[in-house]
């Protein structure tokens, strides 16, 4: 951001240089977005730890940039992207978890929702999967 004075108007304030310049924060969201693709790439690899890896760090820097509105500059939230990686290696508790997270920051969240559903189904957690299956059907109307 650059300083400059609103003389019109009588007083000073910040900007950033044009609209295209980007800001602090959408450098950090590039960076969720590589460590995004370099966890799908290790995924198509099959390569677990890496896949993990790359997934849980975009999750955790994903969740110290501030919450912003409008369209999402990231596709997919790290969150629900590691807890669908989570699920398909059959580790439903932890998706369970990372679903959750997801669901904390977009509580309607249709993807979420249908994986959190799947995970609970896997746990045999009758109750929570109604509660997830009663929140779909609430999307839908």
């Amino acid at each position: 951001a650059v300083r400059v004075d609103n003389l019109e108007k009588g007083f000073p304030g910040c900007t950033n240089l044009d609209r295209e310049t980007p800001t602090a924060t959408d450098l950090e969201l590039t960076r969720v977005m590589i460590l995004q693709l370099k966890g799908l790439k290790a995924w198509l690899s099959e390569d677990p730890v890496r896949t993990e890896h790359f997934l849980r760090k975009s999750a955790a820097l994903e969740d110290v940039l501030s919450y912003s509105y409008g369209p999402p500059v990231v596709q997919k939230p790290s969150h629900e992207l590691y807890a669908d990686w989570l699920l398909g290696q059959n580790r439903p508790t932890e998706a369970l978890k990372e679903y959750q997270n997801t669901l904390k920051k977009a509580p309607k969240r249709s993807n979420a929702l249908e994986g959190a559903l799947r995970a609970s189904e896997q746990l045999e957690n009758t109750e929570l999967a109604l509660k997830f299956r009663e929140q779909l059907d609430q999307n839908a109307t």
